[in-house]
């Protein structure tokens, strides 16, 4: 991982390389944002175009250990701004915070590149900021959203998860890494 500034920007870089490796990996980043202390669906978030979006299809917060999750299990959608709930009808997926109580998991896989179109994006839009993440969707065909708000009351969580989104850029199925 290399980390660097540069003189007269406010943006801080990262890259990351794989070099020498052979089989097959499942592998991706894991930055969280806080977004915990922002009014409800303040936050404005965005992806570039995508191919193919889903909630995770299989129990990602039971209730059994105490967690909860709002999203309808296994749905697939076009459109981040319709999402099906488990309880039914749709919520908007490009505000954030929201759903509090909630912890849900959504993958979407990007559009193959173009020569117009050679890299994919996410970006989130906050309180005069804007956070991003540029790929090559090669690499990392897949984001995931990893929407943390309090749904998980079990320890170490105890509901005090607030507000965190994960943004995940991967090259995985979900968080089971096949």
């Amino acid at each position: 991982k290399t980390l660097s500034l540069r003189p007269g920007q406010t943006a801080i870089y990262y890259e990351h390389s794989i070099i020498g490796l052979e089989g097959h990996f499942s592998y991706g980043n894991h930055p969280i944002l806080d977004l915990s202390q922002l009014p409800e669906g303040s936050a404005r978030v965005s992806v570039s175009p995508f191919r193919w979006a889903s909630v995770y299809p299989g129990v990602f917060s039971d209730p059994a250990d105490g967690a909860q999750q709002a999203l309808k299990i296994g749905a697939l959608f076009s459109d981040l701004a319709e999402v099906p709930l488990a309880e039914g009808g749709t919520t908007d997926l490009t505000c954030y915070p929201a759903r509090a109580g909630y912890e849900d998991l959504v993958m979407m896989i990007s559009e193959d590149p173009t020569p117009e179109q050679p890299f994919a994006w996410t970006a989130v839009v906050l309180d005069g900021y804007v956070w991003f993440s540029l790929k090559n969707p090669v690499d990392f065909p897949a984001t995931l959203f990893w929407l943390s708000n309090g749904g998980r009351s079990a320890a170490p969580w105890e509901s005090r998860h607030l507000g965190r989104l994960g943004i995940e850029d991967v090259c995985s199925y979900f968080c089971d890494s096949v």
